[in-house]
């Protein structure tokens, strides 16, 4: 008797009110002519790589956001400055990159584009940097930025059991961005740390 009323009530909800039984299986978005359903049992992919950093030149400026809402407004600004001053400079830019140098915020970071060649003047809050290169653990990391911390806990992880200490800052490489992908589940980004 209590599972058929169970069930009477099931259809009497779903029948009367279906976006909220919906809302309370997926997310969506409603529009006035559809739905489109997210999968939210997706969960970020992250595998690990030991390999050879080469040595490469790069733009950085280093800049602090307060908190993780923050760093988009920090980093589009510094893309902006740093873009400019390498077409300027007729500099080819390459990846996209950041180095973290503090965690939690206040994130103290260098937000960074990889070059073919310095441009002949730098000025502002622009500088010119060079990596040495060296071995590392890369974080193939594929998922929102905001769960980007599962590829450093695999690589804190990685570093202690294989007895490696860090040689300088963690650095982010976005193979791909938002404004190329719709889900933030689709979003790619390695994440690397030197060690010795």
């Amino acid at each position: 008797m209590k599972t058929s009323i169970l069930y009477l009530l099931i259809i009497a909800v779903v029948a009367t009110k279906p976006a909220l039984y919906l809302q309370s299986r997926n997310r969506f978005v409603s529009t006035e002519e559809h739905f489109v359903f997210y999968d939210t049992t997706k969960k970020p992919f992250v595998t690990l790589q030991d390999t050879i950093v080469s040595p490469f030149s790069y733009l950085m400026i280093r800049d602090t956001a307060a908190s993780e809402e923050d760093l988009n407004r920090v980093m589009i600004t510094a893309y902006e400055e740093l873009f400019t001053l390498a077409k300027s400079g007729k500099a080819e830019v390459r990846r996209l990159m950041a180095f973290y140098h503090s965690s939690p915020p206040p994130y103290m970071l260098d937000v960074a584009n990889e070059v073919d060649r310095f441009p002949a003047v730098v000025g502002g809050r622009v500088a010119m940097n060079k990596m040495k290169g060296g071995t590392a653990i890369v974080a193939h990391y594929r998922g929102p930025y905001n769960q980007i911390n599962n590829a450093y806990r695999a690589i804190n992880h990685w570093m202690t059991t294989h007895n490696r200490k860090n040689n300088g800052s963690p650095f982010e490489v976005y193979l791909n961005s938002p404004a190329t992908v719709s889900d933030p589940y689709d979003l790619e980004t390695d994440v690397y740390q030197l060690y010795k």
